[in-house]
């Protein structure tokens, strides 16, 4: 295929040369992917455009990389489907392969059921890979690329699809909904179990040729790095002083050659869970390099999709809700205490009924606090002691904060949870803390 390079380009008159001879290979890999250039560059933020972060890139890599890893980026970029897999059906049965031999050890291991192991999705031969880290739901677990997650729809939003993207949880088993400002779930697990799980998540990437690749979890990257040869380098290009940086490791191996380029990058929800005064710049992050990876690959993309969802205060998707987890919701959440279609039926309002149920049990209290101190409640007991009153006074406190209609789905303010929320709509107040794992500060 012949190389022109697009008219919408940075000029290369008075770069030094091996910046410039970078550049070019970026744009050589841009055209190798059939890009039409449709999308007007000129109008996108220079903080998230594509153009500016490859200069960048290129500059950076001028800087910091030997002659003999330079030589090695650069052909890369001028041929990143070297060695892809030229026969898609037997890929696609080794992969198959290896899942049903990961998924029978596992249930092993762990001694839990089948039924709560992620399963992958994308072709298997695609140019870019996108590794989260693990599906947090109570209900039945949908494909990695079920739109009805706020995680999928997000990144659907930007450009992001399973039409051209292999993407899987770095950690393999579904996690009941966790707190938010909570560790990765998996270090709850014993060492063997999820040793397990690392080994195999990095085990596919050297049976896939995936020579671009996005980690979108702080936990996917520091465990991916571990699987790194000592030949690796990393690049960093900071964007908003001095928090927002973009972190991409070029694996190289012992040979030289250089395998894949890695951008690692905050989780796509991560953003409703920091401070408003870290928000922005987290947004810039996220959309900067995957406008980068999504240009080099020759794909349309949103460029601001993250800057305008994290602006809002609030995150919605509307889908269809799953009526158990709803009506589980109104029997827990207003200390009903019983099937609300049971209540319905009787001509009672649901509102009534817990207003009167609330009544009772104030009384109650009143009546066995004892004189002596008058401010403390007594903990109710017996069938009448539903397990939402056994929370925490934080936790009374926090939720007294929060606003639940009964039209709402109340989710615990994770992006792992979002990851794969089956929920008719999300809603997040705000202001939020910044305490969250995936702040990617450091």
């Amino acid at each position: 295929m012949e190389y022109t390079q697009p008219k919408l380009q940075i000029s290369m008159k008075n770069l030094p040369n091996q910046m410039s001879d970078c550049l070019d290979a970026l744009y050589q890999c841009r055209s190798n992917h059939g890009s039409s250039d449709a999308m007007n560059v000129s109008q996108v933020p220079s903080a998230v455009c594509a153009l500016q972060i490859a200069q960048q890139f290129a500059a950076k890599a001028a800087n910091c990389l030997s002659q003999q890893q330079f030589h090695q980026l650069l052909q890369f970029l001028r041929d990143p489907a070297h060695g892809k897999v030229q026969n898609m059906e037997s890929s696609e049965q080794l992969l198959a392969r290896k899942l049903e031999q990961f998924h029978a050890t596992e249930v092993d291991i762990s001694g839990e059921g089948r039924d709560r192991l992620a399963r992958p999705g994308g072709p298997a031969d695609a140019n870019l890979g996108l590794i989260l880290h693990v599906q947090s739901e109570d209900d039945v677990l949908g494909g990695f690329w079920d739109s009805r997650s706020a995680t999928i729809s997000l990144l659907h939003e930007k450009g992001i699809h399973e039409t051209f993207v292999f993407g899987y949880d770095w950690h393999w088993r579904a996690q009941g909904r966790f707190h938010r400002n909570a560790r990765c779930p998996a270090s709850a697990w014993n060492q063997q179990l999820r040793e397990f799980h690392n080994q195999f998540s990095s085990d596919l990437l050297e049976m896939l040729p995936l020579p671009f690749v996005i980690t979108a979890s702080s936990c996917t990257r520091d465990n991916l790095r571990k699987y790194l040869p000592k030949t690796a380098m990393s690049l960093e290009i900071e964007l908003t002083a001095p928090t927002s940086v973009l972190r991409f490791d070029l694996d190289i191996r012992i040979d030289g050659t250089l395998r894949r380029i890695i951008l690692h990058v905050p989780h796509p929800t991560a953003g409703f869970f920091t401070s408003r005064k870290n928000r922005g710049s987290m947004a810039i992050q996220i959309d900067a390099g995957m406008n980068f990876i999504l240009w080099l690959i020759g794909k349309d993309y949103q460029p601001t999709s993250f800057v305008n969802r994290y602006s809002g205060s609030r995150l919605r998707f509307v889908h269809t809700a799953p009526l158990p987890e709803m009506w589980g919701y109104v029997r827990k959440r207003l200390y009903i205490g019983h099937d609300p279609a049971l209540v319905l039926a009787t001509g009672a309002s649901l509102a009534g009924t817990a207003a009167k149920k609330i009544v009772s049990r104030i009384h109650k209290r009143s009546t066995t606090t004892p004189s002596s101190t008058p401010f403390q409640v007594a903990e109710p007991t017996g069938s009448d002691s539903p397990e939402c009153e056994k929370h925490t006074q934080q936790d009374q406190e926090t939720d007294s904060k929060r606003e639940a209609p009964v039209a709402l789905l109340h989710v615990p303010r994770s992006p792992s949870i979002l990851h794969r929320p089956l929920v008719d709509e999300i809603d997040i107040p705000t202001p939020l803390d910044d305490s969250y794992e995936d702040n990617d500060e450091d």
